[in-house]
């Protein structure tokens, strides 16, 4: 948390506190020996085995069926859906989904 972040800072002298004040940088900060890293090489990029598009085929997409159901489901839409009444799910779909998973 941001707190034991400030605690830790000022543990090690970087911050310090002044009662009904806040808190401020310390005047003496601690002198921190660094050594360089080593630099090192970009790893090789090998070519993936198998190659992956990221896009959806469309042509395979059964686009009537799919304005069929939302024809059907503009019809006659649930009330409460429309006004986001199922705040975990409708319960129709997770029926739907439940017994599909069966």
């Amino acid at each position: 948390s941001s707190l034991k972040a400030y605690d830790n800072l000022i543990a090690e002298g970087f911050l310090f506190s002044a009662p009904k004040r806040g808190v401020f940088v310390a005047h003496n900060l601690p002198v921190i020996d660094l050594q360089p890293l080593p630099v090192l090489d970009a790893p090789k990029q090998e070519k993936p085995m198998l190659g992956f598009e990221s896009v959806a085929n469309v042509e395979n997409f059964p686009a009537r069926q799919w304005a069929s159901c939302l024809r059907r489901s503009w019809l006659k839409p649930d009330a409460d859906l429309m006004m986001g009444e199922y705040p975990s799910g409708w319960p129709l779909l997770k029926q739907r989904v439940a017994e599909y998973l069966r």
